[in-house]
């Protein structure tokens, strides 16, 4: 939800004639990967077992954490581009 929130900032923040375009998008996604993770935990809780699954979750949580730097070290610059193409 970290991730999500932060996304939806930067999404109304890069559009903000636009902005619940952004936001709809955002919604969008967190659905998909709600239903996905809902869909693929059991299967893979029996193939793989809890302590692998989650290991390779705390490695996706871990990598998705850099998303936070990484809008906030490069989102001016793609706002501006935003910006430009918008108007």
């Amino acid at each position: 939800m970290l991730i999500f929130g932060a996304a939806t900032t930067m999404l109304t923040e890069f559009m903000p004639k636009k902005a619940s375009n952004g936001v709809a998008i955002n919604n969008a996604i967190r659905n998909i990967f709600s239903f996905l993770g809902t869909l693929l935990s059991e299967p893979a809780i029996r193939s793989i077992g809890n302590g692998w699954l989650f290991t390779i979750l705390a490695i996706v949580a871990g990598c998705m954490c850099l998303v936070i730097p990484t809008m906030h070290r490069y989102g001016p610059k793609w706002r501006e581009v935003m910006q430009r193409e918008i108007d």
